[in-house]
């Protein structure tokens, strides 16, 4: 493992993957834990706003790849969508809508751009291999 690469990148760049690291680990507790508490309504707001940050720097990038560009471009754009349609379905008390799209944000806006940026020639590939 080589950090170099991530404490040479551009601030956007590490506070998008700072805010996305931490996005996985709120996000998985998130899941995990029980629903309907007060702790997982704060967690939850305190993760769309994590999600968010993700979302807005991932516009301003600086380093783009035409390989992934569509499918991480594709991603962002779903966020900024789902985030307040999965608010918007909890407010009208459709728990099974927003337990969907908060889980397809989570694999697709996460997990799936992680899958992404591993792709040889992308900064976390460059730190892991």
């Amino acid at each position: 493992m080589n950090i170099e690469p991530l404490l040479n990148a551009p601030m956007i760049l590490k506070v998008h993957i700072a805010t996305a690291v931490v996005a996985v680990i709120v996000g998985a507790t998130q899941l995990i834990s029980k629903k309907g508490t007060k702790f997982h309504f704060y967690r939850g707001w305190f993760w769309v706003v994590l999600m968010t940050i993700v979302a807005i720097t991932a516009v301003f990038l600086p380093e783009r790849h035409q390989s992934t560009y569509i499918l991480t471009t594709t991603l962002t754009v779903w966020l900024v969508i789902g985030l307040p349609l999965g608010i918007w379905a909890i407010k009208r008390g459709n728990i099974m809508l927003h337990r969907a799209f908060m889980l397809g944000l989570y694999a697709g806006g996460l997990i799936i751009a992680l899958a992404f940026t591993l792709t040889p020639g992308r900064l976390l590939y460059k730190i892991f291999f």
